[in-house]
């Protein structure tokens, strides 16, 4: 185990290390974000950060992913949009100005700006039900947004590997 430490700070020190964070969102009037930290064993995570974001305050995506540096982002994790023909009178989007496509674009802009567009990943919604919320993570989920964000990033570290360590 003392090794394994004494490596990790070796390569912090030498700045060749992504921090293994994960950036999750679920787009839309109200944005669920979730960000975690893979944890050495690359297959455990913890939360650093789950909130919303309403639409109001859309902006905040910008300060919120640039906040971090590009050698400390792992991946920017998000749920897809597509609107099928069947289910758009159902979901009410005539005459939507599609909250969920313009959040999506500007977390693409913003990783863009930070030249880490080749760590998007795009989820299909139905992904995030095959895994759960792990118990020791509960207490820190509090809306549905949040937690479809969380199950993003989560499916993403149990079928992805770490680019970190």
């Amino acid at each position: 185990m003392a090794s394994g430490v004494y490596q990790f700070v070796r390569i912090v020190l030498s700045g060749d290390l992504k921090m293994g964070l994960i950036l999750a969102f679920d787009p839309g009037g109200t944005t669920g974000v979730c960000i975690i930290r893979r944890e050495l064993d690359a297959k455990t995570f913890a939360i650093v950060e789950a909130l919303e974001i309403k639409w109001k305050d859309r902006f905040d995506v910008f300060p919120l992913i640039t906040g971090y540096t590009a050698n400390q982002i792992e991946a920017i994790v998000i749920e897809e949009f597509r609107l099928f023909n069947n289910l758009a009178l159902m979901q009410s989007q005539i005459n939507s100005d599609f909250p969920s496509v313009r959040i999506i674009g500007f977390i693409e802009l913003t990783c863009s700006i930070m030249h880490i567009t080749d760590r998007i990943h795009f989820q299909k919604p139905g992904l995030r039900l095959q895994t759960s919320i792990s118990p020791e993570h509960k207490k820190q989920l509090h809306s549905v947004h949040v937690v479809a964000a969380y199950l993003h990033a989560k499916y993403y570290v149990l079928t992805h590997r770490s680019t970190g360590v």
